[in-house]
């Protein structure tokens, strides 16, 4: 899976997560840029991108998921373990 197409799979999660129909998932978009970005919206977030890529993500890796381009490379990284 390429990194556009896990992009497009991100913008709906990201929309319902944070209650925005008009965020889309860039890869140059960071958690200063989403005023409701907290702990708990990014607890939730994970939990639907791992229930939408069926992923499961490490505590350590858990702490780097402040941006992006960090989660969709996590997501590759787990797809491409899955080949």
């Amino acid at each position: 899976m390429g990194t556009m197409e896990v992009l497009e799979r991100l913008s709906p999660i990201l929309q319902r997560v944070f209650n925005d129909d008009e965020l889309v998932a860039t890869l140059e978009l960071t958690y200063l840029d989403i005023d409701d970005w907290s702990s708990l919206s990014q607890a939730l977030m994970i939990a639907e991108i791992e229930k939408e890529f069926d992923v499961k993500f490490k505590l350590r890796e858990v702490a780097t998921m402040n941006n992006v381009v960090t989660i969709v490379s996590l997501i590759e990284s787990k797809l491409n373990q899955k080949d």
